[in-house]
């Protein structure tokens, strides 16, 4: 017998018997973090568009707290910034095409939010 789908708070329709809840509703995933004016280095700009990555997908995973590829002493010191207000920092990493080489490189992009939360700045690694 096939799954009857139904609905739940967030629109989204789910299997019935499914062991997955649904995903809480979005007004509780909102930003943890101001971000500020939003601005990207040159190169970090040209990486993400080599990507195919938008800085504002980005931007809001790191408002939200998801920080990426980053470590736990990372982590701990970003939830820490997030209490006492210091510099916030995400680490990306993307595939990213060089069809010259007909090869797809893993490269590191930065997003760092400073602790007056009134700039957040896109940038390569070297360039933090």
């Amino acid at each position: 017998m096939p799954e009857t789908p139904s609905t739940s708070n967030t629109g989204l329709s789910v299997p019935s018997d499914s062991a997955t809840p649904p995903p809480p509703p979005t007004s509780k995933l909102g930003p943890r973090l101001e971000l500020g004016y939003v601005r990207s280095t040159r190169e970090a700009l040209a990486l993400l568009q080599r990507a195919g990555v938008s800085s504002v997908a980005l931007a809001n995973r790191h408002a939200r707290g998801d920080w990426g590829d980053i470590d736990a002493p990372l982590r701990t010191l970003n939830e820490e910034a997030l209490r006492n207000k210091g510099e916030v920092k995400s680490i990306y990493k993307l595939q990213v095409p060089y069809p010259e080489t007909s090869r797809t490189l893993e490269e590191t992009i930065c997003c760092v939010t400073d602790m007056n939360r009134r700039i957040t700045t896109f940038m390569l690694p070297e360039e933090y």
